[in-house]
């Protein structure tokens, strides 16, 4: 190890060339294919965790970030990569997106392929996502944001129910038992 003022030089270990691939689930039925378990869906700007409401940990935890591309050289079709692995490709990169502005959702293109990836993950094979979905968003959502996120949910994937809500004041709910007691919550 040599230091860098005085000709050092100081290696850096390489991390994993890839990220961790997700398994898809395949327990979609037994959770309650008949609108039994909710799905829980955190949609941040930066990260998207998914699970079911009755497991402690969500099944998936990802980057919220898609990439269409073509790579000419393997075939004509247009790649889709979700979530982490639009790092994995170089030819990826440039075409890198998110579907936030601001912490508010504004390119649903963006979001339907991240849910698409997320009831892919969590098993759904259906043409129908059959169970009530719990989403949260951000502080002072704009009702147009939340009406083509609604239009999304209900129209593509034909599911029962969607509930919105803050996860700030759903940790605070969770952590104070109540909304009836004085606190400070920061979103």
């Amino acid at each position: 190890m040599l230091g860098a003022g005085n000709g050092m030089v100081y290696e850096i270990p390489d991390g994993p060339a890839d990220p961790e691939a997700a398994i898809p689930s395949f327990d979609f039925a037994t959770m309650g294919q008949n609108g039994g378990v909710p799905l829980v869906i955190d949609n941040g700007p930066r990260t998207c965790r998914a699970g079911w409401a009755s497991e402690k940990d969500p099944r998936l935890e990802f980057s919220n970030l898609v990439s269409r591309y073509r790579n000419r050289k393997l075939s004509a079709n247009m790649m889709l990569l979700v979530g982490d692995s639009v790092y994995t490709d170089p030819l990826a990169k440039p075409s890198i997106r998110s579907g936030f502005d601001n912490d508010v959702v504004t390119n649903f293109d963006v979001m339907e392929s991240v849910l698409d990836y997320v009831f892919t993950m969590l098993g759904c094979v259906e043409e129908q996502v059959n169970q009530p979905i719990v989403m949260t968003e951000a502080v002072c959502t704009p009702y147009a944001s939340r009406k083509h996120m609604s239009e999304l949910m209900f129209e593509c994937y034909n599911v029962p129910s969607v509930t919105y809500g803050i996860d700030s004041a759903w940790s605070y709910y969770k952590n104070t038992g109540s909304f009836s007691t004085d606190g400070l919550v920061v979103g």
